[in-house]
């Protein structure tokens, strides 16, 4: 059988979703959390999700015409392929516990409660169907930084690195910082040390640049919408 993410990956095509609305992306039955009402076509209970501001995703049963609504940043597994499901998403598939909503950038956030560097962080948040967060504007930035302060810790890696371009960091999102005009970085975090490329947020809401290799903190991921 082939993997879960691998099997929805090869149906995805996240250009073709627009709005933030959700998109059908294969045949097969999904489960999670959420609630179950009857529609009278596939069609019907996509619209009922576009309606539903907490609907992720659904799943909708051709046979017994029920539609499944998962709700928002809640975690979804794949049960079978089958082609008497179909399946509709407005973000990628969410795998684990502990995702939070953040309006604003429309995007589920988690802070990773596991010591890693940078390339660990950067895999491990790829391998949920996500990013290290990419804090482009002061709202997520208070929003990540809110996580840190929850679990007491001080340091988390973000999606943020300058290897190429000393003093204007790539984020994550593909946005220099010099395209998002907000860089809150720290005076003493932020030394153009081209030993120091890659970028943590501190519980302040702070930016400082470490060693890459550091294994020291936390790692904030981000699942987004397809029309981010």
């Amino acid at each position: 059988m082939l993997p879960v993410l691998a099997f929805l990956a090869a149906l995805m095509e996240p250009s073709s979703a627009e709005g933030g609305r959700a998109m059908a992306i294969g045949r097969a039955k999904v489960g999670g959390q959420g609630f179950s009402v009857l529609a009278r076509s596939a069609k019907q209970c996509l619209a009922l999700c576009n309606l539903q501001p907490a609907c992720d995703s659904a799943n909708y049963d051709v046979q017994t015409k029920k539609c499944r609504v998962f709700t928002r940043c809640s975690p979804t597994s794949l049960l079978h392929k089958s082609k008497h499901h179909i399946h509709y998403t407005k973000r990628p598939m969410i795998s684990e516990e502990g995702y939070t909503y953040h309006a604003e950038s429309d995007s589920c956030l988690k802070l990773l409660e596991k010591v890693t560097d940078f390339a660990e962080a950067d895999a491990t948040c790829k391998g949920q169907n996500g990013r290290l967060v990419s804090l482009t504007d002061p709202g997520i930035n208070e929003e990540a930084a809110a996580l840190l302060r929850r679990s007491q810790a001080q340091f988390a890696w973000i999606g943020l690195i300058d290897y190429r371009q000393e003093g204007n960091p790539l984020h994550s999102s593909g946005l220099r910082v010099s395209d998002t005009k907000y860089f809150p970085a720290d005076e003493q975090g932020s030394r153009n040390d081209p030993r120091r490329n890659c970028w943590a947020l501190s519980d302040t809401g702070a930016w400082a640049e470490h060693s890459c290799k550091n294994r020291t903190q936390f790692s904030i991921c981000q699942i987004v919408s397809y029309r981010r």
